[in-house]
């Protein structure tokens, strides 16, 4: 039994930045694992990468965004992917070409095209959104469309809100950068599978993404599925249910 540390990355979804992954996630994942090396992973043209522009392919996020973190690749630790919506596209890429880079891969609410109809990969209601979110006239506006739009738990709208407008004031994330994360993602279609173990998690009552997507990613990569039931889960899982969520990964992850 090796004693090196468990490191966990996180990669989240479109136009947010690492510190958008809910606290209280966070906290149970280092507690779940006994860790306090969690990387919230920022991509290209977000949080402490605002200044670069987003790559158009999920080939070129991943080269560049690996770059910025390679000084955590060093072989020292047991490295964990966990990843959620657009963050689930870069971090299958990412596996495809260093796939020695992580032990264990957990992938939450995501779909690709050619597995999945567009309709079921963006359900009509969050297009809707979608187009609310790029006229928002204020951060408050915008905010408050994506936070409906990702979660189902109302209870957590007031301190999320609150937290996502702080980071959109402080580092905005460019609108080109948005549209150019958009096409990447529309444009991605992976050819292959993880060949490192992996755990897909759906949300049932996901707005966004239909989770019958996560079940087609199941069909052509036959990996773990879990399936979160509750009606309070969302799209981001991590928000509505950050202890669930942690122990579902913790149960899988832990021999």
């Amino acid at each position: 039994m090796s004693d090196k540390p468990t490191r966990i990355f996180l990669v989240i979804g479109l136009t947010k930045e690492g510190a958008h992954w809910d606290d209280d996630f966070v906290e149970n994942l280092k507690k779940k694992f006994n860790t306090q090396d969690v990387i919230a992973v920022d991509l290209p043209g977000a949080g402490q990468f605002l200044d670069k522009k987003s790559p158009l392919s999920m080939e070129g996020i991943v080269k560049e965004t690996r770059q910025h973190y390679l000084k955590y690749l060093d072989g020292n630790s047991h490295n964990i992917m966990v990843s959620v919506s657009l963050g689930g596209m870069v971090a299958t890429e990412w596996i495809k070409h260093y796939p020695a880079d992580f032990e264990k891969f957990v992938i939450i609410n995501s779909s690709f095209r050619g597995f999945s109809p567009v309709h079921k990969r963006v359900q009509p209601w969050a297009m809707k959104k979608f187009f609310k979110v790029f006229l928002s006239k204020t951060e408050e506006e915008k905010e408050d469309q994506i936070i409906k739009l990702c979660s189902n738990n109302s209870d957590m709208y007031d301190h999320t809100k609150h937290k996502w407008v702080k980071i959109a004031k402080e580092r905005p994330m460019a609108k080109q950068n948005m549209v150019r994360q958009l096409i990447a993602a529309s444009r991605y279609s992976p050819n292959h599978k993880p060949e490192i173990p992996t755990l897909i998690i759906a949300a049932r009552h996901d707005k966004l993404a239909h989770f019958s997507c996560s079940e087609k990613l199941q069909e052509r990569w036959n990996k773990d599925l879990h399936i979160m039931e509750e009606e309070h889960i969302g799209h981001g899982v991590h928000i509505d249910a950050p202890v669930e969520l942690a122990q579902v990964i913790h149960d899988w992850a832990t021999p």
